[in-house]
């Protein structure tokens, strides 16, 4: 297999919008390309010239795409054989040439795969190709997620799928030198009788190990939980944690925090919700659950990236359905403790990567019409305050109103069933107008927030009191926060 070069032709660009040319809210898509219309984006890296670096799919073969600082193709590199080809994961390496892996299709025979490094020049063009495969041809598969380099090689992450049951989705980890020759190889997850757990992200921790997110099946019975596993710098195991929801749950990301934890971006499907969210998870150091944060409606919405920004928060790209009438990009941001501060829905079909721009807005990666590369610029919003609320129990309407520091609309979200979930929203209203919600035969408190116009979300308000005895429950609980964990405690058992 070899890399073939393409010339770039005007239409494989798209346009460029400037700040003055779009007419979307802000935050405002600044440029976005299209390069090839039959395949998508799956990694994306800023490199040492200020351009960018593509990783992905085009029809069946493997893809790489360098582009300049405003996105506009410099070359497009292609590899792949008779089979199906892709491209997972790519990097920038510290001599300037490029890393990728992906997988190679050897056989049509159920699609089987073999993991490949693939290391290029900084023209993209191939200096090697390694290719691994734990078990005989047509005996199962294995493919390369992520791959990073480390300063005396480089580490793939794999998936490797058995045709027998007792090894399906057991996670790979390959050690090289910088030449791709193998000097170790760790396998983790999976076990007799279980669905196996796969390894979608790795990172070098700060102490030198590895840190792997992915879904794992093996604690869960609900159909997966997302995954995080830690390992010395051998690769062998140090810890493995989980945190699940209702339903299958997964990571998709994972960056280390400046305090020594770790945050996840991906999938989190709440109790009594049958739809996945949006999920951020943050963990200390040792993989303990601090907070998790999900965000999403009433339909399957999921996150695929997560990056750290420059005031401490976090921007999540990821794919929403709710209230859309078909997959989309979205990308959303959020301050450090998870609280959402902006969204905006971008279009096309996957954000599968984000990436922080030199300039300090971001670049996503993904589906939209094609191979596609979109940079959206960053914005400062304020949102709303805290609702304030009275029940008016001859009408049975709770009031509420909340003020916006920026002046813009606001809407309510109500979740009847006590676990912040919105079951419903109200229209939109001006800052600090008040809108009366219809509380008829509704018999327990709700729980009440305020969201601006461009996403923003204030805290959570439990509200509708009935009784003086629940009035004064709800006072206690606003005023201090911590007893409404106590209480899930004690109750719940969560």
């Amino acid at each position: 297999m070899f890399f073939i070069s393409l010339v770039i032709l005007p239409s494989f660009s798209g346009e460029v919008f400037s700040n003055s040319e779009v007419l979307d809210d802000p935050p405002h898509i600044i440029w976005s390309k299209v390069y090839e219309s039959n395949g998508q984006a799956l990694s994306v890296e800023q490199t040492s010239d200020g351009g960018y670096i593509l990783g992905g799919i085009s029809g069946e073969d493997a893809t790489l795409i360098k582009t300049d600082t405003n996105g506009t193709a410099e070359w497009i590199k292609h590899t792949g054989g008779d089979h199906d080809d892709g491209a997972y994961d790519v990097i920038e390496c510290s001599d300037g040439g490029f890393l990728i892996t992906g997988f190679d299709g050897y056989t049509p025979i159920h699609g089987m795969k073999e993991t490949f490094l693939i290391k290029t020049d900084s023209d993209g063009d191939e200096l090697w190709k390694k290719t691994f495969r734990k078990y005989d041809r047509g005996e199962g598969s294995c493919w390369g997620t992520s791959v990073i380099e480390i300063s005396d090689g480089y580490v793939i992450l794999s998936i490797l799928s058995y045709e027998s049951k007792e090894e399906q989705g057991t996670t790979w980890l390959i050690k090289t030198d910088k030449d791709g020759n193998e000097l170790w190889n760790r396998t983790h997850g999976g076990g007799p009788g279980g669905l196996g757990d796969d390894g979608y992200d790795l990172i070098q921790s700060k102490d030198g190990g590895f840190v792997i997110t992915g879904t794992a099946y093996t604690f869960d019975i609900g159909g997966g939980d997302a995954w995080l596993l830690k390992t010395d710098s051998e690769g062998n195991k140090l810890w493995s944690k989980s945190y699940g929801g209702y339903s299958r749950d997964w990571g998709e990301k994972v960056i280390q925090t400046d305090d020594g934890g770790f945050v996840i971006a991906g999938k989190f499907t709440p109790a009594h919700q049958s739809w996945g969210d949006v999920c951020i998870i943050k963990t200390d150091c040792s993989g303990n659950q601090e907070w998790i944060r999900h965000y999403g409606g009433t339909d399957n919405d999921f996150g695929t990236s997560v990056v750290k920004t420059d005031d401490g928060g976090y921007v999540v790209a990821g794919v929403r359905h709710s209230d859309l009438p078909h997959f989309t990009g979205w990308l959303l941001k959020t301050d450090g403790n998870g609280n959402k501060l902006w969204d905006k829905v971008i279009g096309g079909s996957y954000a599968n990567d984000v990436i922080k721009s030199n300039d300090g807005n971001y670049v996503v990666a993904g589906l939209n019409g094609g191979v596609w590369l979109g940079k959206i610029e960053d914005f400062e919003n304020n949102p709303p305050g805290k609702p304030t609320y009275q029940y008016d129990e001859n009408w049975q309407q709770l009031k509420v109103v909340a003020m916006d520091p920026d002046g813009d609309r606001i809407r309510y979200g109500i979740s009847w069933y006590n676990n912040k979930v919105v079951d419903e929203w109200t229209g939109y209203y001006d800052s600090g107008e008040e809108d009366a919600i219809n509380c008829f035969g509704k018999d327990k408190p709700a729980y009440v927030i305020a969201e601006d116009e461009h996403g923003g979300q204030s805290e959570w308000v439990m509200a509708k009191p009935i009784n003086p005895f629940i009035r004064l429950f709800n006072w206690l609980l606003n005023r201090f926060p911590i007893l409404e964990e106590l209480f899930k405690i004690y109750c719940f058992g969560f």
